[in-house]
């Protein structure tokens, strides 16, 4: 029994340095991945786009003009809370966690193998300007939606003034 335990013991201790390695090797990966996808700029440039959405959006919202100048100033705090809370430095060990939890790390060489080819490379510089031309797409859509979706507002509104106001109904409690 004695000498099963401690066959066990040394074939975990063997195993470990092993297990060890491959889980370094897949952080490498995955930095090599961020690094060639150049995910501390990308993260940048959400945020900004996001940031430079909100005028429009105000614009378009049906918003009294008045009330746009807070609103603004709400959406510039937010942003900026943003910028200052959402750092790359502050999401990458959430972002490295996720990558090593979703991918094995064969895949994870595979894909960093992808993003050092310039066809991987084409994607990472390409994508930024996909992104800012599917946000356009998007917005031009909310735009067109905007009419119907201050219809339907407007309607809830309605609706819950109008029950607001309505007298409490009252439940018969007789029986026939």
């Amino acid at each position: 029994m004695n000498r099963a335990c401690a066959f066990l013991l040394v074939s975990m201790l063997a195993g470990a340095p092993s297990a060890l390695a491959d889980d370094a090797a897949k952080a490498a990966h995955i930095d090599e991945i961020f690094r060639l996808t150049k995910m501390d700029n990308l993260q940048k440039q959400i945020l900004e786009q996001v940031k430079g959405m909100t005028p429009s959006f105000m614009a378009e919202s049906g918003i009294p003009s008045d009330a746009r100048k807070i609103g603004e100033e709400l959406a510039n705090q937010i942003a900026e809370l943003c910028q200052q809370k959402l750092t790359w430095d502050i999401l990458k060990p959430e972002y490295a966690k996720l990558y090593s939890d979703t991918f094995t790390e064969e895949e994870v060489t595979e894909i960093a193998a992808f993003y050092r080819t310039p066809a991987g490379q084409a994607l990472v510089n390409k994508t930024p300007l996909m992104m800012s031309r599917s946000m356009e797409i998007v917005r031009e859509r909310i735009t067109e939606l905007m009419p119907e979706v201050n219809r339907l507002t407007r309607e809830s509104l309605e609706k819950y003034e109008k029950e607001r106001s309505a007298p409490p109904k009252r439940e018969d409690n007789s029986k026939p």
